[in-house]
């Protein structure tokens, strides 16, 4: 087999005689085109109109939490924390409070059309094996309204933007021991999928979106059989002069398979056991019955 590779290299008309720059341009046009779809639909979700979001708007708090003994209030408006405004912002105002763990703070809200400062010091809960601080709140969800072209273009570009990189955070905290307790596999994206488009059109487009955006992702990765790690290989040929030796790229694209195959069998089984588990205790109550 090798022997038989190692001819197909040498074919003036193979992919791996190209110029190195077009092997390139080959290996990123399936990651820019999951990109491209992601920004399309965004933009077109936010000419659409945003199907509800998280808005700094306090819904409920939870009891003994920190919200609930400094005094904060439901429908309260959360505004700034340390005198750094939010900008109506979700992410930007959790960023904010979680690192300040253990001292006070003070979280500048709106309430009955006055803005108050309130002093609280946070609780701490454990996310990832990492401590962060917690008001104890749940926000508010509102739709947003459809925006004109330019402005949905300019938003959508915003979002997939942040949506990029909140993915390749999450990538780096799967090289934590946690980090695969909350990967879904494929079962479990065919589940969300299904989800979403019960809950209409755009909430399924976003949907569609991030997958791609987390495929774009995942093909960067130095893998032998993604294309990030073929972009590697043809980088280190690039600098050496010569082909890596077939029976060692046969090698590695073995032992890269073996560990994807261990990971999404491990993926799969514990999809369908999340599941299949509300199912199962609906069924045991039946027959305690």
């Amino acid at each position: 087999q090798g022997d038989q590779l190692d001819a197909y290299n040498t074919n003036e008309h193979s992919f791996v005689s190209k110029p190195y720059w077009q092997k390139l341009l080959v290996m990123f046009g399936g990651i820019l085109a999951n990109l491209l779809f992601a920004y399309t639909a965004f933009i077109i979700v936010c000419m659409a109109g945003f199907p509800k979001q998280p808005v700094p708007i306090i819904r409920t708090i939870v009891a003994q939490s920190a919200a609930a003994r400094y005094g904060l209030q439901e429908r309260d408006t959360i505004l700034a924390i340390d005198n750094v405004s939010i900008d109506n912002d979700i992410e930007k105002l959790i960023s904010l409070y979680q690192p300040l763990t253990k001292r006070e703070i003070i979280v500048t809200v709106e309430r009955d059309t006055q803005r108050l400062d309130v002093p609280l010091v946070l609780d701490e809960k454990q996310v990832a094996g990492k401590t962060i601080g917690s008001l104890g709140i749940e926000f508010d969800f509102v739709e947003l309204p459809a925006q004109s072209f330019v402005s949905a273009i300019k938003d959508g570009i915003a979002k997939t933007n942040k949506n990029i990189i909140a993915t390749m955070g999450v990538f780096k905290i799967l090289a934590t021991k946690d980090g695969l307790s909350n990967l879904v596999g494929p079962i479990g994206i065919i589940s969300l999928a299904s989800q979403g488009a019960a809950q209409g059109m755009k909430v399924l487009l976003l949907l569609l979106a991030i997958i791609s955006i987390n495929l774009a992702v995942l093909n960067l990765l130095p893998l032998p059989i993604l294309d990030g790690g073929q972009i590697l290989f043809y980088t280190i040929e690039a600098i050496i002069g010569r082909p890596l030796s077939s029976r060692i790229r046969e090698y590695i694209h073995i032992a890269t398979w073996i560990m994807l195959l261990t990971l999404f069998i491990y993926l799969s089984t514990k999809d369908l056991a999340r599941i299949a588990w509300p199912y199962l205790q609906s069924l045991g109550k039946l027959i305690g019955r």
